[in-house]
């Protein structure tokens, strides 16, 4: 079994990624599913290779649904974005303690 520690996503995968997160979709559970714009596509397919969605089609659109290591993976992007966010604010108010 793969870990989800170890999965490596694409510079388009992380970016879709980061779109379902910047979208405040609910945090996707395996079984989820999400509609995939055109634009998403390529990425979208990348992660179904990795096998982390799966993907359908549904009345013309392209769904993507997450697999349980793809929710997983999700979850470590979404931790990681948390603690990318949180890292400016805490310099900010160091250098404001400073006097």
């Amino acid at each position: 079994m793969v870990s989800p520690e170890t999965v490596k996503l694409s510079p388009g995968e992380k970016v879709l990624v980061d779109s379902i997160i910047e979208h405040v979709y609910p945090n996707p559970a395996a079984g989820s599913a999400l509609p995939v714009e055109r634009s998403e596509l390529r990425a979208a397919k990348g992660m179904a290779r990795k096998g982390l969605v799966t993907l359908a089609v549904d009345d013309g659109k392209v769904e993507m649904t997450f697999t349980k290591l793809g929710a997983e993976v999700y979850n470590i992007q979404l931790q990681a974005q948390a603690a990318r966010s949180e890292k400016p604010h805490d310099r900010d108010q160091q250098q404001s303690v400073q006097p």
